[in-house]
């Protein structure tokens, strides 16, 4: 992605918020942004997400993407937020041993990568309330 179009989508990357159906009340992350997963309802309302969660799940990425090269070994986490959208979670840069599942986590903005030409990209990150 171009430093062009992460500035358009810059507002939606700097926020924590989902969709919620209006039709079966479901609450979607913010990428599912068009139709339901559950009723295939197009009727999404966006909704801003406290950012406080609870974790479900943890895993350690070992070897990541090439984008994230030299960051490794670092936490991801299925969370479950206060609103009921479950979704995976990048965690900050901690010790692996520093959360567990059942943790209270709340959604900082964090620096997500450095691009090829030196740019910063920002977004939601989490860090232990």
């Amino acid at each position: 992605m171009s430093i062009i179009e992460y500035r358009r989508m810059a507002l939606d990357k700097l926020n924590f918020h989902g969709y919620k159906c209006n039709n079966c009340g479901v609450i979607r992350p913010s990428w599912e942004q068009y139709a339901c997963g559950k009723c295939h309802s197009t009727k999404m309302t966006k909704i801003n997400l406290s950012g406080k969660a609870k974790i479900s799940n943890l895993g350690v990425a070992y070897y990541p993407p090439t984008e994230f090269k030299g960051e490794e070994p670092y936490l991801l986490a299925e969370i479950k937020t206060e609103e009921g959208l479950t979704t995976s979670a990048r965690m900050v840069k901690m010790p692996l041993d520093a959360l567990a599942v059942n943790d209270q986590i709340q959604a900082t903005l964090r620096r997500i990568k450095i691009g090829d030409e030196g740019e910063i990209y920002y977004g939601v990150k989490f860090d232990k309330a």
